[in-house]
C-alpha cells in the first residue's frame, strides 16, 4: 500500500501535477525547489554551481544540461546494476519503482527487474493491474513472471499469435501461387520451424513450464471447439522448437517429448519405417501407463497433424504396394497393423477430444480383411488391363470409403498415385467414387485436396481443355460436393488453368459457386478476378474481330473498345 501511494504521488504526470500545484500555491517558489531537493536527496556541488553561469553565457539551455546529466548518471547507475547482488537490487527497485512512468528513470527500473531472478509478489500485482502499454514495454523475463502470476494476461497475449499462425497456414494451403517443385507438404520440419509466428510463441513461453502447459491447454480448447487440424501442427512444432532451443526444463516434463522427437525424424524422411513405428508404439504405451489414459488425447492430437497423417498414409500405401508386389496378405504384416493403429488414432482425434473418451477406437477388421485386398485386386487389374474387372466390387469400395476414415485416406492416396501415373482413364474410373464422401467435411480432406490439385496441374496440364478431364474432375467430383473446402480447392485448380478451358465450362463452374452464396472472402475474390479476366478476354476477342473486319488500314475509336 505504501509503495502504491508513492507511485500515485511521483509517477509520470502525477509528479508533474504535484509540482505544478505546489508552485501555483507558493509565495516563495525557491523554497519549494529547496524542499524538493532536500526530500529527494538532490545535492548540488559547488563545482556544478560554478559551471552553470558559464554554460548560461555559452547559450546552453538548462533543460539540455539537466538531460545530459541524467544520461550520464543513468549510464553509471546501469553499470552498477550489472554488478549488484539481488538484495541491493531489491532495495534499489523499491526506490525507483514508484517512478517507473518517468521516462528518464524507467530504463533503470526495467534493468533492475530484468536482473532479479524473481520479482516480489507486490510488484507483479501492481504491474498486472497497470496499463497494457507499460506491460508491453517490460523486458520479456519480467513479462513472463507477470503472466505466470496472471494467466489471463498470457492468454490475451498468445491467442492473437495462434490465430495468426492458423490464418497464415491456411493461406499457404489455399495459395494461388503454383510451384512445380514444392507444395504444402514439401518443406522439411526444421524449415517449417523457422516460422516467425512460431518463434514468437516459443519466445513468450521461454523456459516456463507453467506458460507451456497453459499454451497446450489453450490449443486443446481451440481444437475441441473448432477441430482445425493446424492446431495439432502447432502443438507438435512448439515442442520441437523447444527441442531445437534445448529448453530441458520443459522437455523433461512433457510425456510426449520422446514420441514427438521420434515422429519428427519420420517426418524428415517422409515415411515411418518399421523400427521407428515400433518405437512410437512402445513410447505411447509406456507414457500411457505412467501418466494415465488421458495423455492419449495428447498423442491423438499430435498424430492428427496433417504432416503426420500425410506421412502415415504414404507409408501405409507403400506397404500395400509392397504386399501387392510380393503377393502377401495384409493380415500377415505386423508393420501395417501398427501403422493403421497410429493413423486411426490421429484420424479419430477430434472425436476423442470432443467426447473426452480417452481410449483407442477399435479398428474395423474390414479394412485389413476386405478393403485392402480389394484395393490390391483393383491395382492388379488396372496395371494389367487398364479396366476394372468384374470381380472387383466397386460398390463395396464406395461404401467402405464412406463409412471408414482409414479406408478414405487409403483411397485418397491411391487416387494421388493414379494421378502421378498420368492415367486419365483410371482417374475417370476412381475419382467419381470419392465424390459422395466429400459432401461431409472431414479434418483430413485438405491434405488430399491440396495434393490432388497439385498432381492434376503437374500430370494433366495438356488435358485441362479436354472434355473428359472436365467431366471427371469438375462435373463428377468437385461439383458433386457440398464441402466449402472442396469448393475452394476447385477454384484453385480453375485459377491455375482456366485459360486452357472452354469459357462455357468455366462459366458453369463460376455460376455453381455463385449459386452456393458462400460467405467466404477467398471464393468471392477468386471468382471476381476470373470473371473480370473472362470479360476482358471477350472484349479483346471482339476488338480483334472488328479489327479484322475493318481491315488493316482501318482504325477503331478508343472508346469503342472501352
Amino acid at each position: 500500500v505504501e509503495l502504491q501511494l508513492k507511485m500515485e504521488a511521483l509517477d509520470g504526470k502525477q509528479g508533474q501535477r504535484y509540482l505544478r500545484i505546489q508552485f501555483a500555491n507558493a509565495d516563495n517558489p525557491l523554497s519549494i525547489i529547496g524542499n524538493f531537493q532536500e526530500e529527494n536527496n538532490v545535492k548540488v556541488s559547488e563545482e556544478f554551481r560554478c559551471c552553470v553561469p558559464l554554460l548560461d553565457l555559452l547559450g546552453v539551455p538548462r533543460l539540455e544540461l539537466h538531460r545530459c546529466l541524467i544520461d550520464v548518471l543513468r549510464k553509471k547507475l546501469l553499470e552498477e546494476i550489472e554488478k549488484g547482488d539481488p538484495e541491493k537490487l531489491e532495495r534499489l527497485l523499491e526506490l525507483t519503482f514508484p517512478s517507473i512512468h518517468v521516462q528518464s528513470i524507467k530504463p533503470v527500473c526495467m534493468e533492475i527487474m530484468k536482473r532479479l531472478p524473481t520479482l516480489p509478489q507486490n510488484y507483479l500485482t501492481m504491474l498486472e493491474d497497470n496499463n497494457q502499454q507499460l506491460l508491453e514495454t517490460l523486458p520479456m523475463e519480467v513479462r513472463r513472471q507477470v503472466w505466470q502470476n496472471n494467466l489471463k494476461l498470457f492468454a490475451l497475449e498468445i491467442n492473437p499469435l495462434i490465430d495468426k499462425y492458423i490464418r497464415n497456414t491456411e493461406e499457404v494451403m489455399f495459395s494461388l501461387n503454383f510451384d512445380k517443385q514444392h507444395h504444402f507438404f514439401s518443406k522439411t520440419p526444421r524449415k517449417r520451424r523457422q516460422n516467425e509466428v512460431l518463434q514468437k510463441i516459443v519466445e513468450l513461453i521461454g523456459r516456463s513450464v507453467k506458460l507451456y502447459n497453459t499454451t497446450l491447454q489453450i490449443l486443446r480448447t481451440l481444437y475441441f471447439r473448432n477441430a482445425i487440424e493446424h492446431y495439432c501442427t502447432l502443438r507438435l512444432e512448439i515442442l520441437m522448437k523447444l527441442h531445437d532451443n534445448d529448453v530441458r526444463e520443459i522437455l523433461s516434463i512433457d510425456p510426449c517429448y520422446k514420441f514427438v522427437w521420434c515422429l519428427d525424424a519420420c517426418l524428415r524422411d517422409g515415411l515411418v519405417d518399421n523400427k521407428r513405428c515400433n518405437e512410437l508404439i512402445t513410447l505411447m504405451e509406456e507414457a500411457t501407463k505412467e501418466s494415465g489414459m488421458q495423455i492419449l488425447g495428447d498423442f491423438a492430437i499430435i498424430l492428427a497433424d496433417p504432416f503426420v497423417v500425410h506421412a502415415l498414409t504414404k507409408t501405409v500405401f507403400s506397404s500395400i504396394q509392397l504386399l501387392y508386389s510380393q503377393e502377401l496378405l495384409p493380415r500377415d504384416v505386423p508393420l501395417l497393423h501398427s501403422l493403421l493403429r497410429l493413423l486411426s488414432l490421429g484420424l479419430n482425434a477430434s472425436q476423442m477430444i470432443h467426447h473426452q473418451a480417452f481410449a483407442e477406437i477399435e479398428m474395423d477388421n474390414v479394412v485389413v480383411l476386405r478393403f485392402i485386398p480389394t484395393i490390391m485386386l483393383l491395382m492388379n487389374s488396372l496395371n494389367n488391363n487398364g479396366v476394372s474387372p468384374s470381380n472387383v466390387d466397386l460398390n463395396f469400395l464406395s461404401i467402405c470409403i464412406y463409412e471408414n476414415s482409414i479406408a478414405r485416406r487409403i483411397a485418397c492416396q491411391y487416387i494421388l498415385y493414379v494421378c502421378s501415373k498420368r492415367s486419365l482413364s483410371d482417374l475417370s474410373l476412381l475419382l467419381p467414387k470419392l465424390a459422395p464422401v466429400f459432401k461431409i467435411p472431414n479434418a483430413s480432406d485438405n491434405i488430399f485436396l491440396h495434393l490432388l490439385v497439385y498432381q492434376l496441374v503437374i500430370s494433366f496440364l495438356e488435358e485441362h481443355g479436354n472434355d473428359e478431364f472436365h467431366q471427371t474432375v469438375f462435373e463428377e467430383f468437385f461439383l458433386q460436393s457440398e464441402n466449402i473446402d472442396c469448393t475452394k480447392h476447385m477454384l484453385r485448380l480453375l485459377w491455375f488453368n482456366y485459360r486452357r478451358m472452354a469459357p462455357s465450362n468455366v462459366s458453369i463452374i463460376l455460376d455453381y459457386v455463385d449459386s452456393k452464396q458462400l460467405d467466404d472472402k477467398f471464393t468471392s475474390d477468386v471468382c471476381r478476378s476470373m470473371m473480370k479476366s473472362l470479360e476482358a478476354d471477350k472484349l479483346r476477342a471482339k476488338f480483334s474481330e472488328k479489327s479484322y473486319t475493318h481491315g488493316a488500314g482501318s482504325t477503331l475509336m478508343d472508346d469503342e473498345f472501352e
